[in-house]
């Protein structure tokens, strides 16, 4: 091809005829059925484009199948902002990814929570290019949608070893600790943070005269109570060999907290080991935290709590309450 004469460099209108080359190309592009079909093959995957100017999609029939849902859908953004089982996260998540479209973002990928037809909760994986016009304009967003349940059950299985005290099956004292500084940070004016803490009575005494497989015993029939009585919402965890924390919130979470306490220190007194009777009792502090109030602060003022109890004779309960020198016995 002539070299255009207003060019004085060679390669600089090489590079221009190649790229007007690729314009054109870029500009004619458009998957048809049958490429959709050689992409899918490669696993459960549902291909979709979105037209931005009338705002409608397409998908194949992989979703109807999963979803139960029509795979043309016009006036998409009503029917997403309508759509009463997608997630909220995940509904923002699907606007976020439109007005990127319309900004000309080439390309995105994210994970949304969507409802199956059988009602169960499905994660997939977003993955879309915008594609231009021949003005430069956005014209459509083409991309897969791809099943990754596989990967979030391995990812939830991680982090449940990660928080969990492989020995009780409860929060370990990380995850719990994490757990309360960011319901605080969450907490609204007036809401109300309640920490228990419940430390076994001479626990030593049970490993020295009954041994240890014993005491293990002990401990899980310790967790497997505040299982069952703790209020919904709550959670539990173990802080240390034989410590136990609950949090709770709500606006009755310091009478929760009371009453879970009482329970607690009325049934621990009958656990037995190989029908064994043993002198098992425990002691806790309770102390609960607003809105701006600090963790460690929380943490202090249940600790004290616990130690009041112990100091009066153990086996019993003991509330810190602000502005009182000593914590309340219950």
């Amino acid at each position: 091809m002539p070299v255009n004469p207003e060019c004085q460099d060679h390669e600089i209108c090489s590079q221009k005829i190649l790229y007007s080359a690729v314009e054109r190309q870029r500009e004619s592009f458009s998957l048809t059925d049958e490429q959709y079909d050689l992409i899918r093959r490669g696993g459960r995957l549902i291909a979709f484009q979105w037209d931005v100017k009338d705002d409608q999609i397409r998908f194949s029939r992989e979703w109807e199948e999963w979803f139960e849902e029509p795979v043309f859908i016009p006036n998409f953004e009503d029917y997403i902002q309508q759509a009463m089982a997608v997630h909220p996260g995940s509904r923002a998540e699907i606007l976020r990814c439109m007005e990127n479209i319309r900004k000309g973002m080439p390309y995105q990928k994210c994970e949304l929570q969507l409802p199956l037809k059988n009602g169960e909760k499905q994660w997939v994986g977003v993955y879309v290019a915008t594609q231009m016009d021949a003005d430069g304009n956005p014209a459509c967003g083409v991309g897969l949608l791809e099943d990754i349940m596989d990967q979030k059950e391995i990812v939830f299985h991680l982090e449940r070893e990660i928080q969990m005290d492989t020995f009780t099956g409860l929060l370990n004292k990380n995850a719990i600790e994490i757990y309360g500084k960011r319901k605080l940070r969450e907490l609204k004016h007036g809401e109300t943070l309640t920490m228990l803490i419940l430390d076994m009575d001479n626990f030593k005494n049970i490993n020295d005269s009954y041994g240890h497989p014993c005491g293990d015993h002990v401990l899980k029939e310790v967790a497997n109570l505040i299982c069952q009585a703790a209020p919904k919402g709550s959670r539990a965890g173990r802080i240390g060999g034989d410590e136990f924390m609950v949090l709770l919130t709500g606006p009755e979470s310091v009478q929760g907290a009371e009453q879970l306490a009482e329970n607690l220190v009325r049934q621990i007194r009958y656990i037995q080991c190989k029908e064994i009777g043993m002198d098992i009792s425990c002691s806790i502090g309770i102390a609960s935290a607003q809105a701006g109030e600090a963790y460690s602060t929380l943490y202090d003022a249940a600790d004290q709590a616990l130690y009041q109890a112990k100091e009066q004779g153990k086996n019993r309960v003991c509330e810190y309450i602000q502005d009182q020198r000593d914590p309340k016995l219950l």
